[in-house]
């Protein structure tokens, strides 16, 4: 948009937003962050589009021979006889910066639906960081054909200040596999290959602009274009003033920024100046103080350009907008102080973090920003304030220390340990270090040795507590979750021994869960025997949780195979996923085990659906769907408010025929999208992750799992990283249904109702 804002689509998410830009989370290798780009439509991503083309031919035959299916016709909604109701082919998203129609036009998105042959228009509004999209028609769209070769792929500002749309003008959009073999040999499928449109879309009574010759003008007349209502007249007058590099612009550009009324070309004068080398620091403040908010957040960038030696009133101006109202200059000042002086910046840091402490996008700034220098001081800082000692904030910071190094793990740990023996204060802080840690298989235990050895007398002295706190059955529950939870990142003899106990059915739930991730946490062989010795006596969630750390370390997929060999571990206590993960393992060995003790997953996925067609000729039950997908498809896919997002939305797979949702449940992989493809990491430590890849930065890579949980893998303890080639839904989900449960699942998809308006 006018204002730098990227806006992205795909074909079944019609507008999303980048939002944090690579440059800040790069320079810090320790910073992961999963949610770059954000879904911004009001109703969702899987929004309603109303076309007005009628179905196409293979369409028509398609859905006749549906509907010669009794059992199918009976049942099957109209919006079934075409592919309707929602986008499933949205493309182009342009931010529309002409000044050729009317002003409520301004500043509006449009997206073509090249599948419906329509284009959709939203209006932008602030909602945070982030901008949110709004629907302009209600249940009509901006721009419908009946034509069914109409493709409107993308759209241009074009110079007159109109947009042009370009239409592809292709007779088939589909993908291949929804297309019956036998209906494919009647198209030509590449049929529109020699053809394609481009249109000028007006505005009724418009009067059309005439876009000056730029070309031949002189430099004071393109700094005076920097004016134009027109995006790309202001955008070409911007680049030829810096392709001229042209010394006597100066003069202008400063006049236009310090007179016009205009923020746009306000915001032009500005970069115009620091594209030719000429902005100044006085510059720098004028922005910071301007009346629009959002050239107060580029003039906040562009102090960027003085951190090396910044001039007192500039950095003193840049402490004072701590307090600016607006969320997005705070944000982006955020940014910005990550280029000055570490230390110097971090009382400004500690007010924006106090003004926004829930807030989880100023987290991210203000992380990135905290180098490796001022991290120590910082986190020190934090701890000191008894509202930010507890913050989501200081933990990820902590975090970030331990993956660096034990020696800056130390100093942390020792902050951690002056701080009062409160165990609820202590406690959160060293989980955090313990994750950190881990990333690299390092622990407490070894970084307690480089403690100073008073500190380390203190250390000595509250583990011993905790374990016997861990030990005593009188001691709060809650204390005693907590103790254990510490000695996961304590991997030592007197720590199993404490743990062990915990583990029998004597135990309560929670106390036995806990114990059983701490002994795991290490991937250690020897607990790992510990945790199947008692399995016999560990309840269904403990065992769950067994086979997910298990299945995390090479030691431990080894121990969990060995256990399910020897009998001890049945097959179907191992997930679906577990045992895809199992079957596709790093090592060699581990994967032929685990194909023959899990007898592999071989089977013929076509022949598979064609044995479950019976559920399509079922009566579904939307509320026994429900039961269903709580049981087995919440892990990975929401619905409306339920469920975590891991996988597709299951709102957005609505359009779907029955016939195409049985394959997408039964044949995961036929359709799967790239971004959902699993990938295994192994660690030169031993341990094993898989998910699909949530995040991705030069130093570290996220990846996300069932439950929407997130390992953070740095890229220097990084041993293999492995595509499996398969969706992270797993295949063999059949064993667990039957087709009366897979046509209630269908109707239960079905039967969801659409974001809100």
């Amino acid at each position: 948009d006018d204002w730098g804002n990227r806006f992205v689509c795909n074909n079944s998410n019609h507008l999303e937003q980048v939002v944090v830009p690579l440059r800040y989370i790069d320079r810090n290798p320790q910073l992961s962050v999963s949610d770059v780009v954000r879904t911004i439509a009001k109703e969702g991503a899987a929004a309603p589009v109303y076309r007005q083309s009628p179905a196409e031919p293979w369409r028509i035959v398609r859905t006749a021979r549906r509907a010669a299916d009794p059992a199918f016709a009976s049942k099957a909604a109209k919006t079934e006889l075409v592919a309707t109701g929602f986008f499933t082919s949205a493309t182009g998203v342009t931010v529309y910066r002409g000044g050729a129609y009317p002003p409520e036009f301004q500043g509006n998105v449009f997206i073509g639906d090249v599948g419906g042959n329509l284009v959709h228009r939203k209006s932008l509004s602030a909602n945070g960081i982030t901008q949110l999209g709004t629907r302009t028609e209600e249940n009509v769209e901006f721009l419908t054909s009946s034509d069914n070769w109409f493709r409107p792929a993308n759209f241009v500002n074009a110079p007159d200040g109109t947009l042009y749309i370009f239409d592809m003008y292709w007779e088939t959009i589909e993908h291949p596999a929804s297309i019956p073999e036998d209906i494919k040999d009647h198209l030509d499928l590449e049929s529109g290959n020699d053809r394609g449109r481009i249109y000028r879309l007006v505005s009724p009574n418009m009067t059309r602009f005439q876009p000056p010759k730029m070309s031949g003008m002189s430099t004071v007349e393109l700094v005076a274009q920097l004016a134009s209502p027109h995006g790309w007249v202001r955008d070409t007058a911007h680049r030829l003033i810096w392709e001229r590099l042209d010394a006597s612009a100066e003069s202008p550009l400063r006049e236009l920024l310090r007179k016009t009324a205009k923020p746009q070309a306000r915001l032009h004068a500005l970069w115009s100046l620091d594209g030719l080398g000429k902005l100044s620091s006085d510059d720098v403040l004028l922005g910071l103080s301007d009346a629009d908010a959002r050239v107060r957040e580029h003039a906040v960038r562009l102090s960027e350009r003085f951190a090396e030696t910044p001039p007192a009133a500039l950095f003193f101006k840049l402490g004072n907008l701590t307090d600016d109202a607006n969320l997005r200059v705070c944000w982006q000042l955020a940014f910005s102080l990550g280029e000055f002086s570490s230390v110097d910046t971090i009382p400004a840091l500690l007010r924006l973090v106090s003004r926004y402490p829930q807030d989880a996008d100023m987290r991210v700034a203000v992380l990135s920003s905290v180098s490796k220098a001022a991290s120590g001081p910082f986190a020190t800082a934090l701890m000191s304030d008894p509202k930010l000692a507890t913050s989501e904030l200081l933990r990820e910071l902590i975090g970030q220390q331990g993956s660096r190094s034990d020696d800056d793990a130390a100093i942390i740990f020792a902050a951690i340990l002056n701080l009062s023996d409160d165990s609820s204060t202590r406690l959160p802080l060293l989980r955090a270090l313990t994750e950190g840690l881990r990333r690299r298989g390092s622990s407490l235990a070894k970084v307690a040795e480089l403690l100073p050895e008073t500190t380390r007398g203190v250390w000595t002295t509250w583990l011993d507590q905790q374990i016997q706190i861990v030990s005593n059955p009188n001691a709060g529950l809650g204390l005693r979750t907590s103790a254990v939870r510490l000695l996961g990142g304590v991997p030592t003899a007197a720590a199993q021994e404490a743990l062990t106990p915990l583990l029998d059915p004597q135990s309560p739930p929670v106390l036995q869960q806990q114990a059983v991730q701490s002994l795991l946490a290490a991937g250690d062989a020897a607990a790992a025997g510990r945790v199947l010795a008692k399995w016999k006596g560990l309840g269904p969630q403990s065992r769950k949780d067994a086979v997910a750390a298990l299945t995390q370390s090479r030691t431990g997929a080894a121990a969990l195979l060995t256990g399910v060999a020897d009998g001890i571990v049945k097959p179907a206590e191992l997930e679906r996923d577990k045992q895809q993960l199992l079957q596709a393992f790093p090592q060699a060995d581990i994967r032929d085990q685990a194909k023959k003790l899990l007898d592999g997953n071989n089977s013929n996925r076509k022949a598979i659906v064609t044995q479950y067609q019976s559920a399509l000729g079922l009566e579904g039950n939307a509320a026994g769907g429900h039961a269903v997908y709580k049981k087995i498809c919440f892990q990975c896919h929401r619905a409306g408010t339920e469920g975590h997002a891991v996988g597709p939305d299951m709102v957005s797979v609505q359009n779907k025929s029955p016939d195409d949702l049985l394959i997408a449940i039964l044949d995961p992989n036929r359709e799967a999208q790239p971004i959902f493809t699993s990938y295994t990491a192994a660690t030169q430590q031993g341990q094993v992750f898989t998910g699909i890849i949530a995040a991705e930065t030069a130093a570290s890579l996220t990846l996300r799992r069932a439950e929407a949980k997130e390992d953070v893998v740095l890229r220097d303890q990084l041993d293999e990283l492995i595509s499996n080639g398969v969706s992270l839904m797993p295949e063999g989900v059949e064993k667990d249904l039957t087709p009366q449960q897979i046509a209630d699942v269908i109707a239960y998809i079905k039967a969801l109702a659409p974001a809100a308006k």
